[in-house]
């Protein structure tokens, strides 16, 4: 926005024309993806620990 496209190089601005008319591909859905599920991961873990951890001290949750 802001007018800013219209003083780059006409390089520029074709590259960036077709990448935003490409959109996101299969690899980044991958990369998401996997990015989701160490995501998942570290939180499921890190419940885990946090259970396990008020259960030897004897607190309740």
């Amino acid at each position: 926005g802001g007018g800013a496209a219209d003083r780059l190089p006409p390089a520029v601005q074709t590259a960036s024309t077709a990448m935003a008319e490409q959109g996101p591909g299969t690899r980044h859905a991958v990369i998401g993806l996997v990015l989701a599920a160490v995501a998942a991961v570290a939180v499921a873990v890190r419940s885990v620990r946090r259970r396990r951890d008020s259960q030897s001290s004897g607190r309740t949750p």
